[in-house]
């Protein structure tokens, strides 16, 4: 019998529409390089102006919502990212061993 995955990611964004949370991200985009106080400044005032952003909420509603109609009929993977959670190192798995 062969096993069944569905594969899904996203690109990432931040956790937290804080100023660190903001850094945090802005930080992992630029592969650890910390940008300067006033580019995060921007950064964060630019998430605010706009509502801050639901991405990491919807990618994650959407793989419990493919998990439960997939049922055991196949795993349902979040891939890992290198900009936001979950990071390359972890990876979550729905209704998969």
């Amino acid at each position: 019998m062969s096993k069944r995955a569905v594969l899904m990611m996203t690109f990432g964004s931040p956790e937290e529409i804080t100023y660190e949370g903001v850094a945090e991200f802005f930080t992992n985009i630029r592969r650890g390089v910390r940008p300067e106080p006033h580019e995060i400044q921007t950064l964060y005032d630019n998430y605010v102006r706009i509502g801050g952003t639901p991405l990491q909420r919807i990618t994650r509603e959407e793989v419990d919502m493919v998990a439960t109609a997939l049922g055991n009929q196949a795993s349902v993977l979040l891939l890992p990212t290198n900009f936001s959670l979950p990071f390359h190192h972890r990876c979550d798995q729905r209704n998969g061993e």
